[in-house]
Parts: structure tokens; sequence; C-alpha cells
């Protein structure tokens, strides 16, 4: 019996003793995880680029381009020494002005070594009847430290400057000017890089996706803008750019081609009130780039649109500029953006939901292009379709009538890319060749 508890005391000990391993081993992973994690994640910090991103556009939403330039001088920058730094980020900008100034210091520690050198104040070290040009110098190290207590102007200690040497002064001198243009530099800096006018632009909130409804028996393409501070931009005005690829008859091919976008707001044709969230609306009739463009047309084909709103702050009189893109997978056909105004009775004032600033909800419109639309409308057999049959300009038969039922699919989820050749159900129908998106 004994032995048997002898047994079972030193399996229990052994178990104790796996149970603690086993628990410090998986305490010791846990570390090692987080110190990788933490690593990681520092590097990713550092060596983050806008380039890096899933997201594959000219523009980012934050506004940033996303453009590789190569090729280019560094001269160039150097001779715009001033927006360069502006430029840079914080902890590159940081890191420049401490070596300037760490240069600075070495700079004029190698004169005042050459002006004890030249007076030969080394070579009388610890002799009391000699009169250096900087008493209390020993070493190098703590001529350093002098010239750093000169340029900062803190006041000198025990080690100061002789009055009687000729060369002191003029080194004390430049050191105090340099001194005072870099603090001056420095200050103006920070300030500058704290206020620019892009920092404003942060503010301004561009709508996630932008969508494709009807107003007004109109197709449109709209975009949901908004400022997020009480007092807005004044003379705020914006434009679209449309990028995509082009080739000429003479078949030059132009990969990035800028096509115009005009956009208002409501009935306003020049400055845009940001008081409260508005709808950006580019109405696509003939003039539009989207006037042959149906739904299937705006999947398959590779474009960018990039949005510019432009405006003044009220507080600076600084321009401000506030950009965002959308590709052709963040533009939805058959959707418009959710009220966000609504008027409280209680507090008697308009309130706006920016919760809800990015919300868009479903909307019958038809999926076909502006240009059948309006054909459709007006009667113009523009569509070559020998289902067609036009009585009289603008007035519509039953045959056109059922043809344009059987076409108008309204626009659903799952439903977004279906052609118009899979919307007929009229027989015997001449195929329908995808169009490809033109300007």
């Amino acid at each position: 019996m004994e032995n048997i508890s002898m047994r079972e005391n030193s399996k229990r000990h052994v178990y104790c003793e796996s149970e603690s391993v086993t628990e410090s081993a998986t305490k010791d992973r846990k570390r090692r995880h987080l110190c990788h994690y933490f690593f990681t994640q520092c590097l990713n910090y550092f060596r983050r680029s806008p380039l890096q991103q899933k997201r594959k556009a000219l523009v980012n939403k934050s506004g940033q381009y996303s453009i590789d330039y190569r090729g280019r001088k560094p001269i160039f920058f150097i001779k715009d020494i001033y927006l360069t730094l502006l430029d840079l980020q914080w902890r590159w900008a940081i890191l420049a002005f401490f070596i300037m100034y760490f240069t600075v210091f070495i700079f004029f520690t190698l004169a005042w070594f050459a002006v004890c050198w030249i007076n030969g104040d080394f070579i009388h070290l610890g002799d009391p009847s000699y009169e250096p040009c900087v008493k209390g110098m020993t070493s190098f190290v703590g001529l350093l430290l002098f010239s750093i207590e000169t340029q900062t102007s803190i006041g000198y200690g025990f080690v100061h400057p002789n009055t009687s040497c000729a060369g002191s002064l003029v080194i004390l001198f430049f050191q105090i000017t340099v001194g005072l243009i870099a603090d001056t530099f420095l200050l103006t800096y920070i300030v500058s890089k704290f206020f620019r006018p892009s920092k404003r632009a942060k503010t301004i909130r561009f709508s996630e996706n932008a969508v494709i409804c009807q107003e007004d028996g109109i197709l449109c393409l709209q975009v949901r803008i908004g400022d997020l501070r009480g007092k807005s931009l004044q003379s705020v005005s914006a434009h679209g750019v449309l990028v995509l690829e082009s080739i000429t008859d003479e078949g030059s091919v132009y990969p990035l081609y800028q096509n115009k976008l005009s956009f208002t707001v409501d009935c306003m044709q020049g400055d845009i009130c940001l008081l409260w969230p508005v709808l950006l609306t580019h109405q696509i009739t003939e003039s539009s780039p989207f006037w042959t463009s149906g739904p299937l047309d705006l999947e398959k084909e590779r474009f960018e649109i990039i949005i510019f709103l432009e405006g003044f702050i009220e507080t600076t009189g600084e321009l401000c500029q506030a950009r965002t893109s959308y590709c052709q997978n963040e533009i939805f056909w058959g959707y418009r953006f959710q009220q966000i105004l609504q008027f409280h009775e209680s507090i008697k004032r308009w309130c706006v939901n920016f919760k809800d600033f990015d919300k868009i909800i479903e909307t019958p419109v038809p999926e076909m292009s502006a240009k059948h639309i309006t054909a459709i409308c007006t009667g113009k057999d523009v569509l070559e379709n020998p289902h067609f049959s036009t009585s009289f300009p603008g007035e519509f038969s039953e045959q056109n009538l059922k043809v344009f039922e059987s076409m108008s699919v309204m626009s659903s989820p799952g439903n977004q890319a279906r052609t118009y050749a899979e919307t007929q159900d009229l027989g015997n129908q001449p195929e329908i060749h995808e169009r490809r998106f033109s300007i």
C-alpha cells in the first residue's frame, strides 16, 4: 500500500511539474507572438506607402495620389527645400531638424577647437597664468557643451569665452546669428505644417460610394458631400474628372485620358452652400461621357472618377482643396442616398444625422443607358430595333410601350449585370452586341 501511495504521489508530482512547464511554455509563446506582432507593426508603420493598398486607384479615399514618380532628379527638390520639408512626414521632418542642429553644433565646436588650437590653449592646459580663448575648457566634449550653451543662450557656467581673444568674439557672433536663424526657421516650419490648408480638408466628408438614379426623368450620377465643421468653406466649387483609356483613330493609346465632368447642387450653377450635406449631381445628357453607358458597361470598363472640392477657409482666407475618387465597382446603379435632414419640432432646428451619411436605398431605374431611355421616351428609332414602331415623334404606340416595359427591368442588388438582350422577351430579335464605353 505504501508503494502504491508513493507511486501516486510521484505521478501527481510529475503531472504538476508538466502542468507548470506547459503553462510557462504557453506564456513564453504568447510573449514571443506579442513581440513579433509589435515588431511587425512597427516595421509596417515605417515602411508603409500609399501604393501599398488594396484599392487600386489614382487617388485614394483620403485624397492622396497613388502614383509612383520615377526618373526624377533630386536637385529640383533641393532648390525648393522649404516645400520639400513641408511635404515630409513628421517623423522624417523631426529627424531632419535633429540632424540640422547636430550639424550646426558640431561645426561651431570644430570652429572653437580650431581657435583654441591656433591660440595654443591645449599646450598650456593646467597653467594658471595663461589666459585661453575659452576659459575652463579641457576637452573636445567640453567645447561641444560650450557650443550648445552659446547657441541656445542658456547662460555660461564655469566654461566661458575670453574677451581678450579676438577670434572668440567673431565665432560667438556668427554662432548666435546662425542659431537665431535656425530657431526662426524651425518655428515658422512648425506653424506652417500645423496650419496647412490641407488639414482643413480632413473635415470635408465624401460618401463612400456614388449612385446613379433618376431625377425628374433624367439619369444622374450623385455623390454626397458634407462639412463636419460649423463654419463652412466660402466660395465652394466642385468639378470632376473621368479618367479612362482612350484610343484615337490613328491608333494612339492614352491610358489616362481625362474627360470633364460637371457637377451641380440642386439649381445652384455657381458657388455651393455647405451649411448642410448636399448632393453633387452630374446629369447624364448628350454631353456626358456616360450618355451611351448602361450598368453592364460601367462594370466592365476600367475607369475612375476624381472629384475636386475647392473653397476658401473663413478664418485664414487660404484656399483649401478636398478630393476623392470612385472606381467602377463603387458606383451603384439604381440606388439613391438616404435622407439625413430632419426638422425637430422640440428644438425648432434642422438636424443632420451623419451616421446615415453613406447609406443608400434602392430605387427603380431602368437598366439601360440614358441614350436608350431618351430614345424610347421620344419615340426615336435609334436602337435599330424592328420591334419599334414610331407613329409620331414624342408619342408612344402600344407596341413601343410593350417593348419599353420589357426593357425597363428595375435594378436590384442581384440583378445589376443583366444585359439589354437578356431583358427582352420578343423572340427572333437581332443580336445586341456589347457596347464599348466611349466618350
